[in-house]
């Protein structure tokens, strides 16, 4: 909910730009969440767009899942201002979480893919 709810907050002329450190996984799923959960697509309609704009794209495992979260925070705190929603972990940042790799990951895993190329 939180970098759904940053991408609002920042989007200007239907532009923002969104990034991470290859730009195939994490800023991905952010924008397919966004799309999900704020411009009411579908996870399927979704996946086909980025996937036909950005073919190399690597969305998170278990993202259509963290998106589901994600909408039903977002519907239950739109229906009901007096529970506090913000107090509960978004599945999504989780996700983000879990998935991220140190930079020392990735420069592992990149000099590995180099070496066989």
């Amino acid at each position: 909910d939180q970098a759904v709810s940053w991408v609002e907050q920042h989007i200007s002329d239907n532009r923002v730009m969104v990034c991470c450190r290859a730009g195939m996984g994490r800023s991905v799923s952010v924008v397919m969440a966004y799309l999900c959960c704020v411009q009411e697509m579908t996870y399927a309609e979704v996946l086909k767009l980025v996937m036909r704009r950005r073919p190399g794209a690597m969305p998170l495992p278990k993202l259509e899942e963290a998106i589901t979260q994600v909408r039903l925070l977002r519907e239950a705190r739109g229906r009901s201002r007096r529970t506090s929603l913000h107090a509960q972990p978004a599945l999504f940042t989780r996700v983000l979480d879990e998935t991220a790799e140190t930079p020392s990951e990735t420069d592992a895993r990149s000099r590995e893919e180099g070496r066989h190329t």
